[in-house]
């Protein structure tokens, strides 16, 4: 099965769908606006994941944080930019590995981002938030990590009322040195307003205490109460 740079392959080249020839989509994380360019930014709703289900799986607060991305639409001779403001929540839990003993290894990632429309289009950030969140969040566990392209397995799990489907990639990567095999479970959930993505990762060899786990993270995600 073809194994790719997980990194690498999740950087999008964005598109318009049939019938808006017309229009031009751009993507960039680090654009800033221009004296051409009028600005339409959109935020998302912050996500985590139930305090009492953290507890119960022994996972802790990593970091909750926003991050935003960009897309420039160009319609005629005009450029709007269109930019996303995304919330970041991220756990982890500390576990053994044989290679490098006590490690705050396993790791589960909630990303909300706005569902975005304009000009009739709507604008697809979901490419972007998965290289954004995964780019930030493993570079200091992991290392040159690679996953397979097909998962090796799916769950079903219920979020926020409805089916929604794990994907169970193998992968490799490396930490302190030491290439390990891993597990990266990647699910996308939505509610009336935002798109959600999750992430979970852990080595392999721990497959029979995490995995349980990491599903029953996912489960709790709930959106937060705006203050």
């Amino acid at each position: 099965m073809k194994r790719r740079q997980l990194l690498q392959s999740l950087v999008p080249i964005s598109a318009c769908s049939a019938g808006c020839a017309n229009i031009a989509i751009e993507s960039d994380s680090e654009n800033e606006p221009d004296e051409r360019e009028e600005l339409m930014s959109v935020e998302s709703t912050a996500v985590s994941i139930e305090s009492a289900i953290v507890e119960q799986a022994d996972y802790e607060l990593e970091r909750d944080t926003t991050f935003k991305l960009t897309q420039t639409i160009t319609v005629g001779d005009e450029s709007y930019l269109i930019q996303a403001v995304n919330d970041l929540t991220e756990y982890k839990r500390t576990a053994e590995l044989p290679q490098t003993g006590s490690q705050e290894i396993v790791r589960l990632t909630a990303v909300s981002t706005p569902e975005v429309e304009a000009f009739s289009q709507e604008i697809d950030f979901i490419d972007q938030v998965t290289a954004e969140a995964l780019g930030n969040g493993l570079q200091s566990t992991y290392k040159d990590v690679e996953v397979d392209d097909e998962p090796s397995d799916t769950h079903l799990i219920t979020t926020f009322g409805h089916e929604t489907m794990v994907a169970k990639h193998e992968g490799t990567a490396k930490v302190e040195g030491h290439s390990i095999e891993i597990y990266v479970h990647i699910a996308e959930t939505f509610t009336e307003s935002d798109y959600i993505t999750l992430f979970g990762i852990y080595p392999q060899i721990l497959v029979d205490k995490e995995q349980g786990r990491v599903l029953e993270m996912m489960q709790g995600i709930q959106m937060e109460e705006p203050p």
